[in-house]
């Protein structure tokens, strides 16, 4: 064996080691894998901090066309496209939360307020909803909800068929988006669905128990919320910062657990 090809074999070797160890370090402890994209800046950090207007602003007016702007081939929508000047652009995923009231129905959650973040954490939707029935408990310590935010909502069928529209098409991010989905009426693929309650890796640090979003959202992004009232605009961006911090992980993990054809 040459000399030459001596040293082209030592370097694939070198090479190779270098390789292993890069692995090893993007993998925590207990197999936790190792946030690769950058952790929040001090700007998110106040942007999470921030919970949004206490009266919601309407983001859009319904229209008949709506729908096929929403579902358009174009993850991206500028403002332009929907009815009001002061509406963020809509993104393939969005971060979704809703507040709920109690009803007569102990087991029934009824919904009093929706919020949806795009990608970027800008509130594109954040509506109060008018009750379909008697509230017995408002729950304002942690829903903040408040008799007059209700009085002055806007009807739960509207709200609804809005939601849905803006659903249609996207990556939903939350956090126990079930009790969500219920509240509105609404059923969504689940495929398109990333709940960081139910994300494997999360449970994992948790002893396989679904996390607080208030727990993950310490932990893993270093950031306080729902210290008081919980505002939904706030736990929005939460969740979906928390899955844009795994995304890579979480959508190759969803990849593995698709049936071989």
């Amino acid at each position: 064996m040459g000399k030459a090809h001596k040293r082209r074999k030592v370097s694939h070797v070198s090479k190779d080691i270098q390789s292993l160890e890069s692995r090893k370090e993007d993998t925590g402890v207990l197999g936790k894998p190792r946030i690769l994209e950058p952790t929040p800046s001090a700007n998110w950090k106040l942007f999470l901090a921030s919970k949004g207007p206490t009266e919601p602003k309407k983001s859009y007016r319904h229209r008949s066309n709506f729908v096929h702007k929403a579902t358009s081939n174009s993850p991206y929508k500028s403002s332009s496209e929907l009815s009001e000047p002061n509406t963020k652009r809509l993104t393939k995923i969005i971060g979704m939360d809703c507040e709920m009231v109690g009803v007569e129905d102990q087991k029934k959650n009824m919904l009093a307020r929706v919020s949806i973040v795009n990608r970027f954490g800008e509130c594109v939707y954040d509506k109060y909803v008018k009750p379909t029935e008697p509230v017995k408990d408002y729950r304002t310590w942690v829903s903040g909800i408040r008799p007059h935010n209700l009085e002055n909502g806007e009807d739960f069928l509207n709200v609804k068929q809005e939601v849905s529209d803006i659903l249609r098409g996207r990556i939903v991010v939350g956090h126990a988006l079930k009790n969500d989905f219920s509240a509105l009426g609404i059923k969504h693929p689940k495929r398109s669905i990333r709940d960081t309650a139910k994300y494997s890796t999360f449970r994992k640090m948790f002893n396989m128990k679904a996390p607080s979003l208030r727990k993950l959202a310490k932990v893993l992004l270093g950031v306080s919320i729902q210290e008081g009232e919980h505002s939904s605009v706030q736990d929005a961006k939460a969740a979906l910062q928390l899955y844009m911090a795994y995304r890579n992980e979480w959508e190759k993990s969803l990849v593995s657990q698709q049936p071989k054809q």
